[in-house]
């Protein structure tokens, strides 16, 4: 799967790809590679080469690109015709790196120009899975009878803490709580000290419906902490309903 707004532009004097360890990666975890270089007929000098970590996200309607991190690999090396070189390297996926999921695409791109890191010379897709701690709460709501409904990566306009740009996942209630709920909107924090979750419940309401939405009235929010430890220590489920319950006004 590639974007055409990535234009990778080898050409017959300098050769620039990536080869990658592996693909598939949860955010906080590094990237291992080489940076492979090979000269044509001609010497080269590369002034600077980068490595960008790109993606997209939903602005005004349409979509716009955001580098997520960079890393300069070399400066002013000199290539001499003909010459190959094979550069090592590791990069660290920031916490905030989006998931994979739905349309979501993440780009670790290499670009001779830093200012424009949106004409990389390679371009690797990255599969951003979960961090287990997201998954677990991922379960837990899947447990509840909450089945995902969509996903979408915006410029942050609620969460204070989302840092400018919020992986927002949308729930449609099933089962118990059907009848009550119409979904849940969960955003994620994650950092090495564990996960922050906002979770927005959206009440079903039978009177004033178009009102109340348009007001905002049934839109209640949590905020709640998961670590290795206080998972090991509760009924995640359980208390994941409890949240859910207190925001929704359930007895």
């Amino acid at each position: 799967m590639t974007n055409p707004q990535l234009l990778a532009r080898n050409s017959e004097d300098l050769q620039v790809y990536t080869r990658l360890v592996r693909q598939e990666f949860i955010p906080g975890a590094t990237v291992r590679g080489t940076l492979m270089l090979a000269a044509g007929q001609q010497p080269q000098l590369i002034t600077a080469l980068s490595l960008f970590l790109i993606t997209y996200y939903r602005h005004n309607g349409s979509t716009a690109p955001h580098v997520l991190a960079s890393q300069t690999l070399v400066q002013n090396l000199a290539l001499a015709a003909g010459e190959t070189r094979a550069i090592a390297f590791t990069f660290k996926l920031p916490y905030t790196t989006p998931l994979s999921v739905g349309e979501q695409l993440i780009y670790l791109c290499t670009g001779l120009e830093a200012d424009n890191p949106l004409e990389p010379i390679d371009a690797d897709l990255l599969i951003v899975e979960p961090h287990p701690l997201m998954q677990k709460t991922f379960d837990a709501l899947e447990s509840l009878g909450f089945q995902r409904h969509g996903v979408a990566y915006t410029a942050n306009q609620r969460v204070e803490w989302a840092e400018g740009f919020e992986q927002i996942f949308t729930f449609k209630a099933t089962g118990r709580y059907q009848a009550t709920i119409d979904e849940l909107e969960v955003v994620f924090r994650l950092s090495e000290k564990g996960l922050d979750v906002w979770l927005e419940v959206s009440k079903r309401t039978w009177s004033y419906a178009r009102l109340r939405a348009y007001l905002d009235l049934d839109e209640r929010g949590a905020y709640f902490q998961v670590s290795d430890d206080n998972l090991a220590r509760r009924d995640w489920s359980g208390f994941i309903s409890r949240v859910i319950q207190r925001q929704a006004g359930i007895a």
